[in-house]
């Protein structure tokens, strides 16, 4: 006699041994659907680290494009603004010489206060 209490061991254990292999069919399934699952993910993530990757690098080339841009922008106008200065400057010389042409030993000062008219000095013009 078995401990279920039955003559013979053969239904009980045949039971017994189809639910373990289920048990066990069903956990090999589940185990195969996870490490697909995981690798599905590792792919998607990988993806998109790539794309992300591609995408900052992108934005970094056009930031330093831009950026070039825009340094080239500002040195062309700074130099435009230097040429205005200087011609500005020359004509300035230009009329102050033709105004003393014919003075002899203008003071160094005096032409200077012409020229540029006391600036910076706190006097202004004389």
């Amino acid at each position: 006699m078995t401990a279920h209490g039955t003559g013979s061991a053969g239904p009980s254990v045949t039971g017994s041994t189809i639910y373990l292999r289920r048990v066990k069919e069903a956990e090999t399934d589940f185990d195969r659907r996870l490490a697909e699952t995981r690798a599905d993910g590792e792919r998607t993530l990988a993806s998109i680290r790539t794309e992300t990757e591609a995408k900052l690098r992108a934005a970094r080339e056009e930031a330093e494009r831009r950026r070039d841009a825009a340094v080239a922008e500002a040195r062309k106008e700074a130099d435009a603004e230097a040429e205005r200065i200087v011609v500005e400057a020359r004509l300035e010389i230009q009329k102050v010489e033709r105004a003393y042409t014919g003075v002899s030993a203008l003071p160094r000062e005096r032409l200077v206060d012409a020229m540029f008219g006391g600036i910076g000095d706190g006097t202004g013009s004389s």
